[in-house]
């Protein structure tokens, strides 16, 4: 009796160790037989992406896209140092066709926008967190690709508006001072 226990336990263990290699190996980006995942921002051998820059020529700002691509739309936001600064105001994933990038603050002439491609099988780390842009921008919320802030908890609230829009639709239009909401123009 106690030997048949023991196969059937040696039995079960190889199923759990052959389960574990087969996971390992299904995972997307995982090369079949390297065993490892290509490293991450902030790991060594991390190669940031090159971005592809996109010619801005009207607002709003639409762009040639696939669901392969994700853009980073920054905006021209000039201070005393560096008069031709640019920040980046939202990262969009692509969609089959073309992709409407939004700035959710009032237009400002093409020449004041720039945008940058990368690839959602290589994203880069916009915000230098260590987390790639993908990750954040599926778990936004939590989390957001352009602000290096740690992520929320479930504990925490989690609310992301996507535009100034969603913002007034959700406020308290009866406000009585007391609302931490704050839109801000400019």
């Amino acid at each position: 009796m106690l030997l048949r226990w023991a196969l059937a336990l040696r039995l079960l263990l190889v199923l759990v160790v052959f389960l574990m290699v087969s996971a390992v190996l299904s995972v997307p980006g995982v090369e079949a037989g390297s065993g490892d995942p290509p490293p991450g921002p902030c790991e060594a051998g991390w190669v940031a992406p090159t971005p592809v820059v996109v010619a801005v020529s009207e607002v709003p700002v639409v762009v040639s896209s696939t669901g392969a691509d994700y853009f980073v739309l920054y905006v021209e936001r000039p201070n005393r140092d560096n008069p031709r600064q640019y920040v980046p105001v939202s990262v969009t994933r692509g969609e089959a066709g073309t992709t409407t990038l939004k700035d959710n603050l009032a237009a400002l002439s093409p020449t004041k926008y720039r945008v940058e491609k990368y690839q959602v099988a290589q994203p880069g780390d916009l915000d230098g967190d260590c987390v790639d842009d993908i990750t954040e921008l599926d778990d936004l919320g939590a989390q957001n690709p352009i602000n290096a802030t740690r992520a929320t908890t479930n504990v925490s609230v989690k609310a992301a508006l996507d535009s100034r829009e969603a913002f007034r639709a959700f406020s308290d239009k009866q406000d009585s001072g007391t609302n931490a909401f704050e839109v801000l123009d400019g």
